[in-house]
């Protein structure tokens, strides 16, 4: 799903940012530096990138659950 694209320092703040912001793309845009007015470009920009995001964290989470239940 990874289109492997170049992301600039901004961009890969907001990502990291989503993750310790709990997924709150508002907090994540303010803390990467993002006007509140481009929020919805800049997620819309990521979406791929997002959205890969989310599932390696789901996966994570799956594993270490499935993990947990086999002890």
């Amino acid at each position: 799903m990874s289109n492997n694209k170049e992301l600039t320092t901004k961009q890969q703040t907001f990502l990291d940012s989503l993750v310790t912001c709990n997924g709150d793309t508002k907090l994540a845009g303010e803390v990467a530096g993002y006007a509140p007015t481009s929020l919805n470009s800049v997620v819309k920009s990521l979406k791929t990138e997002i959205l890969d995001l989310a599932t390696n964290i789901l996966a994570c989470l799956l594993y270490t659950s499935d993990a947990a239940d086999d002890s």
